[in-house]
């Protein structure tokens, strides 16, 4: 656990993400352990699939990011009631 941190914590400098990504990656291992090959290199293969997870997660995060409402500079297209207009300006 100690090694696998240390190294997620090089790749992001967000602990809570570098943490999660590993705890991840432990849950998925266990869950799908029945379908793992057999592996006699375990330390790559456990700092690859961390990094690999790492990656993904980071990616998501930056695209969640640059699509998110407010960055698409879009009105938005829904109407409200005119019962919730007035609830909304009287809030």
């Amino acid at each position: 656990h100690g090694p696998l941190l240390g190294y997620a914590r090089k790749l992001t400098t967000d602990t809570s993400v570098a943490e999660d990504g590993l705890q991840d990656l432990f849950v998925d291992l266990w869950t799908k352990r029945q379908t793992l090959g057999p592996t006699t290199a375990v330390r790559p293969y456990l700092l690859a699939s961390l990094r690999r997870r790492l990656a993904r997660t980071l990616h998501r995060g930056h695209w969640m990011q640059a699509t998110a409402p407010d960055a698409l500079d879009m009105p938005f297209l829904s109407q409200f009631s005119v019962e919730e207009t007035l609830i909304e300006d009287e809030a």
